[in-house]
Parts: C-alpha cells; sequence; structure tokens
C-alpha cells in the first residue's frame, strides 16, 4: 500500500491451504477459551476517504512463525530468503518492543530456543547485528545469553 513517498507491504495468507503453520484465526471476542490470534488495524488506502480495518496477525505470531521457518528441509537454502527472514524477525522483534502480554511462554521458549540459535548462528554470520541484540528476545522471554548461540 503506498502513499506519497511511503509505502507498507501487506502480505495476505491462505488461511484455508495453511501450509506456513500460522495458527487458525481467533478473532478477538470470538471465544472464552482462545486467545485471539488477530488485532485488527487500521488503514487508510489512497484514493479511500474513510480508513479500512484489517485483520493482522499478532506480531508474536508471525515472529514464531518466521523462527519455525527458518529452515525448510524441502528447499534448498537461499542466502537471499534467510537473510530477509532475519529482517522480518528483527521487525517483529521491534514491534513487539511497545506491546503487553506479548510474550512467548516458558514451554514456547524451550521450544523455539534451538531455533532461535540457528537464526542467530546466521545473522551473526552475515552481520546482521539488529537480530542479535539479547534485550529484545528477554522481552519476549526467551532466555538468553550475550553468545549462547555460538556454542
Amino acid at each position: 500500500m503506498i502513499r506519497e513517498n511511503a509505502g507498507v507491504a501487506i502480505n495476505f495468507i491462505d488461511c484455508v491451504n495453511n501450509i506456513f503453520g500460522f495458527p487458525e484465526i481467533v478473532v478477538p471476542g470470538q471465544t472464552a477459551d482462545s486467545d485471539p490470534t488477530i488485532c485488527y488495524q487500521l488503514v487508510h488506502p489512497p484514493h479511500i476517504s474513510c480508513g479500512v480495518y484489517l485483520p493482522v496477525v499478532l506480531p508474536r505470531l508471525l515472529l514464531q512463525q518466521r523462527i519455525q521457518y527458518f529452515i525448510r528441509p524441502e528447499e534448498r537454502e537461499l542466502l537471499s530468503r534467510k537473510r530477509n527472514d532475519v529482517h522480518d524477525i528483527v521487525v517483529y522483534l521491534n514491534a513487539l518492543q511497545s506491546t503487553d502480554n506479548e510474550s512467548f511462554t516458558d514451554e514456547e521458549a524451550v521450544m523455539l530456543m534451538p531455533k532461535i540459535k540457528e537464526v542467530l548462528k546466521f545473522a551473526e554470520m552475515y552481520f546482521l547485528r539488529d537480530a542479535i541484540e539479547v534485550d529484545k528476545w528477554l522481552y519476549v522471554n526467551i532466555p538468553l545469553v550475550e553468545g549462547d548461540w555460538k556454542l
């Protein structure tokens, strides 16, 4: 979506043929049993006088999905794709720094830790320093210690 000299990429996902492991969509207030998986973001497309609310997957879930699929056995390891994934991970980490109640559970953190270490090894190898800021990971309940991923 572009307005004047600024643009925001919007990626629509297929929730029916869900090949990338996104969670089932749970609308805020839909059930008392499940936490919402989306929020609504007001966007202002060009040439539309009023804004439009779009459902957006929560940043924590986008981060989790990107970490889980960082290494994909069915494809050759494409350097450009992995770099883009690391950049996306940094965007999600930055977005989560200003949110409350969007941390990983202890169980999720344990499950994600080996994959996060792979992401951080890659990020360090290719000088993607923003991804290895330990404080950002600590904020979302990932118990990293500086250099932990080098072991």
